[in-house]
């Protein structure tokens, strides 16, 4: 008699961690989506900007050097994202579903351990996007123009920085 209620009360245990592991995979899934549509959103827009601008290179040769550069690595930053992001939903819940006993817990583990990578990516990615729509403000328009632009952006990272916070 002790023996099974020992057992059901074991099995309860097992239950009750697979479901918290479940809502965890669930959880992770979404964070992860998040990421990857806002960073494929971050990369079609630093994209855009360094296509369809017509740059008076001649004029402002530091800025239009460091908007290409900052629109490099913010793509980058954003593809980087979008891959990792695409890839632990993708093999993280397949290894979870369809692999061998305790590999949810393998999985939940590896998706926790990619956070700290693809969250600072992210934000390299919208610093140097913030930069690079600077440094098209200081090619594109005149100087008292670019000033109040910058302060604007420069005012807007500060709030964001603020609420997130």
């Amino acid at each position: 008699m002790f023996v099974a209620q020992q057992a059901q009360v074991i099995q309860n245990a097992n239950y009750n961690l697979v479901n918290i592991r479940s809502s965890e995979m669930t959880y992770f899934g979404s964070v992860y989506f998040s990421f990857g549509v806002q960073s494929a959103l971050v990369a079609g827009f630093v994209f855009s900007i360094s296509m369809y601008t017509s740059l008076r290179t001649h004029q402002v040769p530091f800025f239009y050097r460091s908007h290409r550069l900052s629109v490099a690595i913010s793509f980058m930053a954003a593809m980087h994202v979008l891959l990792c992001s695409t890839f632990i939903n993708v093999y993280g819940q397949g290894l979870a579903l369809r692999g061998p006993i305790g590999s949810m817990i393998v999985a939940v583990d590896g998706m926790l351990a990619e956070q700290p990578q693809i969250v600072f990516a992210f934000i390299i990615s919208i610093i140097f996007f913030a930069f690079s729509c600077i440094c098209i403000c200081w090619v594109l328009l005149d100087d008292n123009a670019s000033i109040l632009c910058t302060v604007m952006i420069l005012l807007g990272m500060l709030l964001w920085y603020k609420n997130a916070m």
